[in-house]
């Protein structure tokens, strides 16, 4: 009997600090997410966007100038935005917000 109960103690324990541990991995994982949501609010805050002006953006309007996220040719009245990091890719602004929010950055 006293076998019984030191195997169901045991077992018990084992099962106890699984759950601990779930539990504590759950939660940095949610932190974790809630940090990339926040970061992306403040990455969307500093982006430029601007209006896409043929002759403005080196050759202006050619099959060479395409948003590389959807693969999608500028308009004429598009609006563009520019990362910090390099001011000569462009991006459809709705086609970047969703790259970035996403967290893919």
């Amino acid at each position: 009997m006293f076998l019984l109960i030191m195997v169901g103690y045991s077992f018990m324990l084992v099962y106890g600090c699984m759950g601990m541990a779930m539990l504590c991995f759950f939660t940095r994982r949610f932190n974790e997410q809630k940090s990339k949501v926040n970061e992306s609010k403040i990455i969307l805050k500093t982006l430029k966007r601007q209006k896409f002006k043929d002759g403005e953006f080196g050759d202006g309007i050619t099959p060479d100038n395409e948003c590389i996220i959807c693969m999608g040719p500028y308009d004429a009245n598009d609006i563009v935005t520019s990362l910090g990091c390099n001011k000569t890719h462009f991006y459809h602004t709705p086609c970047i917000e969703e790259w970035i929010k996403k967290g893919n950055n």
